[in-house]
């Protein structure tokens, strides 16, 4: 096997949790968030006596208006911001004149799709709105219409709103190997208080209670206490969900977990074991089940709707093949001592891909000559020198060109090893690349049957490669 060498060297759960009286909740304290910054342009109508209608022009948010809601003409606006809720879906959306109060109760729909029903279900989405004081406030009353894909509330004012997601399982899908262990918990984005947080409407005469019965979100919630812990409401980078790191308000007492609807599951489909009130660990089976994707899900109570479940899937995998062993390559030629030497883990990333990665890090050691000239023009010679571990990275594959035969790089991080001439530092570094003259894949083959993968080279002008690998899985 031949080797191409290039050698790189360049210039230059928190104790503080308090109860609350529900013994299936463990409140937190909650977060004021931001206000949404402006991600578009309003768009606004005037609506009189008569109401109407007023949509986004993607459809995103429809604001209904009833005749009587308002007593004369007024311009109504909808303006689009960034999502900072809680389990937020989507973008938020102002409703102006901020603080506008109707006379009947008005409508305010978002419609939903597959992305928001990732790790929770349809009938566990709701409506925020974000008071003065930063909290965003669980809309009670949500009425989602499934045909139709989309979620209403009934509201008496305008402010700041989104569509959320009441909880969360996390993760919703996720692919393990056979025997591999996953945590898996369910976070409650939002505590139902039942608050009158604007004036009440009575339902019997649809008019508007005294604005002295109204009581405060902040209110309800100062009771609660200074809890220090922080836990993401939102999956970082997932498609649909906002990257803010926001606290949901109460954990999750889930009732029972289950796979395939089996409580605990069992050597066959997986294993889940209950770790606190709302995580437990999926401990995937010896062998893949076939199918082999499983539901994981969580029995937990959701307010007035009583119980819920929320569901994740599970794809379970057999592992791919491993192989251990150690590389050793090393040049002496015209003041140049170069070793690099350690311990390889090949992991192939799936079974039968015949294609493995390797990582971690080797022992390196480097001494040259060097030669400066500085600013006058004065010519300083030394030694550079470097010792010490260096992280690596590799890559091997099966069958190329033919069965039975393979080719790796294996290179070292670049920037690891310093080496100082003279005092100025430079980085140095070392890719192995197998493969034969024409740049066509290298012809090894492998030795016996597979399970041994071993060789030496001398690549010429003192540079040498030994290597040894052993398939232990």
């Amino acid at each position: 096997m031949l080797f191409v060498l290039a050698l790189t060297a360049c210039g230059g759960e928190s104790p503080d949790d308090t109860s609350t009286n529900a013994a299936n909740t463990l409140m937190r304290s909650p977060v004021a968030t931001a206000v949404g910054d402006p991600t578009g342009d309003m768009m606004s109508a005037t609506i009189g006596a008569e109401g109407g209608t007023l949509r986004t022009p993607d459809g995103e948010i429809v604001l209904t208006i009833p005749s009587g809601a308002l007593s004369s003409d007024t311009t109504i606006g909808i303006e689009p911001l960034s999502n900072t809720a809680p389990g937020g879906l989507g973008g938020g959306y102002r409703l102006t004149p901020d603080g506008q109060i109707f006379q009947r109760p008005i409508q305010v729909t978002f419609p939903y799709g597959d992305l928001d029903l990732l790790g929770t279900p349809a009938e566990a989405l709701g409506i925020a709105t974000q008071t003065a004081g930063g909290y965003w406030q669980w809309i009670d009353g949500a009425v989602v219409d499934r045909q139709a894909e989309a979620v209403t509330v009934t509201t008496a004012h305008l402010s700041d709103y989104s569509l959320v997601e009441g909880f969360q399982i996390w993760p919703y899908y996720r692919q393990v190997h056979t025997g591999e262990q996953l945590p898996i918990s369910v976070r409650y984005c939002y505590k139902h208080i039942e608050v009158k947080m604007y004036p009440e409407i009575k339902p019997d005469k649809d008019e508007l209670a005294p604005l002295n019965l109204r009581k405060t979100y902040e209110d309800e919630l100062s009771s609660l206490g200074e809890g220090v812990e922080r836990i993401r409401c939102d999956a970082e980078g997932e498609p649909g969900r906002a990257d803010d790191d926001l606290t949901p308000l109460v954990v999750a007492d889930v009732q029972a977990w289950k796979v395939n609807g089996v409580e605990g599951g069992n050597s066959r489909l997986g294993t889940i074991v209950r770790q606190n009130r709302d995580r437990a660990t999926y401990t995937a089976p010896s062998t893949a089940p076939d199918p082999n994707t499983v539901t994981v899900s969580a029995d937990l109570p959701w307010g007035k709707k009583g119980r819920m479940v929320a569901t994740a899937q599970i794809e379970i995998t057999e592992p791919g093949r491993t192989y251990e062993g150690n590389l050793r390559y090393s040049v002496e030629s015209e003041g140049i001592s170069v070793t690099l030497s350690g311990d390889v883990t090949w992991l192939e990333g799936d079974a039968g891909s015949d294609s493995f990665l390797a990582s971690g890090k080797m022992n390196f050691n480097v001494s040259m000559e060097c030669s400066r000239i500085d600013e006058q023009g004065q010519l300083h010679e030394g030694e550079a020198k470097f010792e010490g571990a260096v992280r690596f990275q590799g890559e091997m594959n099966f069958g190329v060109p033919a069965e039975n035969q393979y080719t790796f790089a294996l290179g070292t991080n670049w920037d690891d090893a310093q080496l100082v001439c003279n005092g100025i530092s430079q980085p140095y570094g070392v890719l192995l690349v197998s493969g034969s003259p024409g740049g066509t894949p290298g012809n090894e083959s492998l030795l016996g049957d597979g399970r041994l993968l071993k060789g030496s080279t001398d690549i010429g002008d003192g540079m040498q490669v030994e290597w040894s690998f052993a398939r232990t899985k």
